[in-house]
């Protein structure tokens, strides 16, 4: 069987003409796209008075569209395509032939929905809800880690409104909730480096209270405590209470998440590739001489020093089902998916 067509890796993008009401409204539509993605293919399908001179049609059969669909794809005509349509017997019918389908947002401007940051999105969402499906009925957790300035927190809150806007109740934690107190902070005995790499946050504190709790539970609804430290206060500041249901998901991001054996708690890892010269640019901002120059050396010393001992000790985008790079950019893109848990034969992409 062959791998499903992401979206942000479509090569062709099949434009469904009832987009629309004319054959100049879709000529005008097909320029928009064209410009915003001059790399894609277009292909359209719909009746014979849609057709655009020069563009390759699909004539789509009354009563039922998906007929013509299948004999396109049948003949190889849908190769690396991706379907966009407002149908949804159409989208339907592309999800199950394991092509990309996308139903455009009418209020917002379709070269923004055509982004390849809004695609990887996409491809994200789809991938995660497709691994759920493999744990319906018990707590799903999903983790997103990279080095520092990788974008984890930005991406987890998008993909968060994402799969809200589908339906689901996702619940946010931060593993900076899970700072360790003051004096197991400094304890002696350890580098800067090592020392925030191994004592910065209580891991036994957020296996205890959250990750055994949920891969634990054979049984919903649940409900979890965990305690909240508040590092500019040096104390727990709150309890906080989660109430886990069948339409829930946890999302934890933070750095150093599946070291050791903890990535065996996360039911969907997804882990972000950043270049060190662009997480220095992120981290220095507009920061200017001395400033920037003091930021510098203490940003390679500590955080990307730790950041590297963290990496060669337990490679954690081989542990991941997602590795996404360059999410911190404007041109990300999907490194790697696999569509089953356990990392096994259905994957798009590599890396070594």
């Amino acid at each position: 069987m062959s791998a499903p067509v992401l979206s942000s890796n479509a090569e062709r993008l099949l434009v469904d003409a009832g987009l629309v009401g004319d054959r100049e409204s879709l000529g005008t539509l097909l320029a928009e796209i064209a410009a915003a993605r001059p790399d894609l293919r277009l292909s359209v399908c719909g009746d014979r008075e849609t057709m655009v001179d020069g563009v390759d049609t699909i004539v789509l059969p009354d009563g039922d569209e998906t007929v013509g669909l299948q004999d396109a794809h049948a003949a190889g005509r849908l190769q690396g395509a991706m379907v966009l349509s407002a149908r949804e017997r159409i989208l339907g019918w592309a999800r199950r032939a394991e092509l990309a389908a996308l139903a455009p947002s009418m209020g917002r401007p379709l070269a923004e929905q055509l982004s390849a940051p809004e695609l990887v999105l996409s491809d994200a969402a789809a991938v995660l809800l497709r691994a759920r499906r493999q744990r319906e009925g018990r707590p799903f957790l999903v983790g997103v880690n990279g080095i520092d300035r990788a974008g984890k927190t930005e991406f987890a809150s998008r993909l968060s409104d994402r799969l809200e806007a589908l339906g689901f109740r996702i619940s946010r934690v931060a593993l900076a909730d899970f700072t360790a107190e003051k004096k197991e902070r400094r304890a002696k005995g350890y580098a800067e480096a090592d020392g925030l790499f191994r004592k910065h946050y209580a891991m036994e504190r957020l296996r205890e209270q959250l990750l055994s709790p949920m891969q634990q539970c054979r049984e919903l609804p649940l409900q979890i405590q965990y305690d909240v430290y508040d590092l500019s206060r040096e104390r727990v500041a709150e309890k906080r209470n989660l109430l886990l249901e069948r339409d829930s998901m946890v999302m934890l991001e933070g750095p150093y998440l599946f070291q050791g054996d903890l990535f065996s708690f996360f039911d969907f890892r997804i882990y972000l590739v950043s270049d060190f010269e662009r997480a220095i640019e992120l981290a220095l901002g507009d920061l200017e001489g001395k400033k920037r120059e003091k930021r510098l050396r203490e940003f390679q010393r500590v955080e990307l020093a730790a950041q590297s001992l963290y990496l060669k000790q337990d490679a954690p985008w081989k542990r991941a089902h997602l590795v996404l790079r360059g999410i911190n950019t404007d041109a990300p893109v999907v490194e790697r998916a696999s569509f089953d848990l356990g990392l096994g034969d259905f994957q798009v992409g590599a890396r070594d």
